[in-house]
């Protein structure tokens, strides 16, 4: 009869181990949501640029924490996040959005690497695949 099967005690140790490590893997992403959610409820540049380089980084809070600081007037802070976002994540669109809009970006600064994304998208079209190393 299956219903009397004995589940051996090494089911449960190994349940046990998956979960513990379940949730190391997910609790520091939570961590870093729950303290970005109640920045932006402060609504600081301070708060907001802590809780966007909480680790591990994300690129959409960072992107976001740069385009908030832009909005408020915090225009350099917002560039070095900006830069941050770029540095983690460089094929993140919404950070160059953010860089390329910061007004303490020169406009030489601006064409160059308007010029960039457009040889990008042209050799992308083209089925040629970017250097990485460039």
């Amino acid at each position: 009869n299956s219903r009397n099967e004995v589940i051996p005690a090494s089911n449960y140790v190994l349940g046990a181990i998956f979960g513990i490590v379940g949730l190391l893997i997910i609790l520091p992403v939570q961590i870093a949501d729950v303290i970005w959610v109640k920045a932006r409820e402060t609504n600081t540049s301070e708060s907001i640029i802590k809780a966007a380089q909480v680790s591990p980084l994300n690129s959409n809070r960072l992107s976001e924490a740069s385009k908030s600081l832009l909005n408020s007037g915090f225009t350099y802070e917002a560039l070095d996040l900006a830069k941050k976002a770029i540095k983690f994540n460089p094929n993140d669109y919404n950070s160059w959005i953010v860089y390329l809009n910061n007004p303490h970006l020169s406009q030489a600064e601006k064409e160059s690497l308007a010029a960039k994304f457009q040889l990008e998208k042209a050799a992308t079209s083209k089925g040629i695949e970017r250097n990485s190393e460039t």
